[in-house]
């Protein structure tokens, strides 16, 4: 007999065996076709600030490489306990670059300016894909990606 699964946010579970995933950091509809759309990794909030601020990090300590810059982060990341995979830095990256994040300015581009370089590409390649996101949407996407995201119902 096959068993009774559910699925949610890319998670499938067995709810005989158990409890649903999610839990305060259930991701808005909003990010999810954002991310979609993009090919952007669905990453929590905490985990794209982490992200964001080790290419920062090592954009401003090392000589860029995007095969050094993705297994460095990887590491660093996997260090302090957050686990985020080396292919979906690799493409947060290239976006952040495609955004207009300088990799050979010193110093190197720091947070903001990695994010605001995502936000660029994202919203480019959200338009391209006709979806055209409101300021208020933008908005929403930049609290995401700044981890500061609250759990709050959209409108």
């Amino acid at each position: 007999m096959m068993p009774d699964l559910r699925t949610k946010n890319h998670y499938v579970w067995n709810p005989d065996i158990h409890s649903e995933p999610g839990g305060e950091e259930d991701t808005p509809e909003l990010i999810t076709q954002i991310f979609q759309i993009t090919d952007l990794p669905l990453l929590s909030p905490a985990k794209w600030k982490a992200t964001i601020e080790m290419l920062a990090h090592y954009g401003n300590t090392h000589d860029f490489s995007l095969t050094q810059a993705t297994a460095w982060t990887r590491d660093e990341l996997k260090r302090e306990g957050i686990q985020v995979g080396r292919q979906a830095i690799g493409v947060i990256l290239r976006a952040a670059l495609f955004g207009g994040a300088a990799r050979s300015v010193n110093p190197g581009p720091n947070a903001d300016d990695i994010r605001a370089a995502l936000i660029r590409s994202t919203t480019d390649r959200a338009q391209a894909a006709s979806l055209n996101l409101t300021e208020e949407e933008i908005a929403e996407l930049e609290e995401w990606l700044q981890g500061q995201w609250s759990c709050r119902a959209l409108d």
